[in-house]
């Protein structure tokens, strides 16, 4: 019970340095973990969604050189996992041509390396040969996102975004989500084929997130706030032609015309200098609702 008034207190703002301290001197933790909870007072923070960057405690740690790259590889990939992978997939994965016990040996100096370097004991864990993120002990931005986010899938599954403050909270829970939705998952190592399936299943989820909530604001006739949320979306993602969609509808349904077409020509351009492709009939279909 404490724990989650603590919870509730930091997410709204209240007292937030003495509830902190209140945790630490108590060692408090919600069962379940808070894992969308950034303002909890956790020993580590894990942020891959459009940066990468580990906070240890109040200190943003800094890294040179290339003597700690594996390690912080090897966390990215369990992140990019879900928080957890085998020791199999770990080395078939950071290690392809290396031999079984060479591979082996390289792991565990690895996981020995990474463990010394974030310096929170028993952050990771290694047990019947899976190594996993204990969820108590880390904040990762992907799990966040991907919690709020589905908590905002099934408000809108079950119909409830229509209704007076469910409808609020569906929205509370969009600004939430692309508050933390940064940018595209570790967007620096396009090259590792590891990073992909997550980058793909994260970018695929904003879409949906952006896209379902400029159409609820669409149906409710708050067609300035759904023009923010699509510019929010073409902030991170230029190249997803439902935003400029978006964007165009809006536009045109507050009688801003001139607007809908510049972002009909920007999408134009956009489309044929990065991919090389033309609008999709949907979109020069709006254009010609002008």
């Amino acid at each position: 019970m404490m724990a989650d008034l603590c919870q509730r207190a930091l997410e709204a703002g209240i007292e937030v340095d003495y509830v902190k301290r209140l945790i630490r001197k108590r060692n408090l933790m919600p069962n379940p973990p808070p894992i969308d909870c950034e303002q909890w007072p956790w020993a580590l923070k894990f942020y891959t969604l459009g940066r990468f960057k580990i906070v240890r405690g109040d200190e943003v740690l800094q890294f040179s050189g290339k003597v700690q790259k594996r390690p912080l590889e090897l966390l990215k990939f369990l992140i990019a996992g879900g928080g957890s992978a085998t020791h199999e997939q770990i080395a078939d994965s950071l290690w392809p041509d290396a031999a079984g016990d060479t591979a082996h040996s390289a792991f565990k100096m690895t996981l020995t390396r990474l463990r010394r370097l974030l310096d929170v004991e028993d952050v990771i864990r290694f047990q019947e040969g899976r190594v996993s993120l204990d969820p108590r002990a880390c904040y990762v931005d992907v799990r966040a996102f991907e919690k709020i986010a589905g908590q905002f899938e099934k408000g809108i599954k079950e119909g409830t975004a229509c209704h007076g403050d469910e409808h609020s909270n569906i929205l509370k829970l969009a600004d939430k989500a692309v508050a933390s939705y940064k940018g595209h998952f570790l967007s620096d190592e396009e090259e590792k084929l590891w990073t992909a399936p997550c980058r793909e299943r994260l970018r695929r989820r904003f879409s949906m997130l952006i896209t379902r909530t400029g159409d609820l604001l669409g149906k409710a006739e708050q067609w300035e706030e759904a023009l923010d949320y699509y510019r929010k979306g073409i902030d991170i993602d230029d190249l997803t032609e439902a935003f400029h969609q978006g964007l165009m509808i809006c536009h045109r349904e507050l009688g801003h015309r001139a607007q809908a077409k510049e972002v009909y020509h920007h999408c134009k351009k956009l489309l044929a200098t990065k991919l090389g492709i033309d609008p999709s009939g949907k979109t020069s279909s709006i254009y010609h609702s002008l």
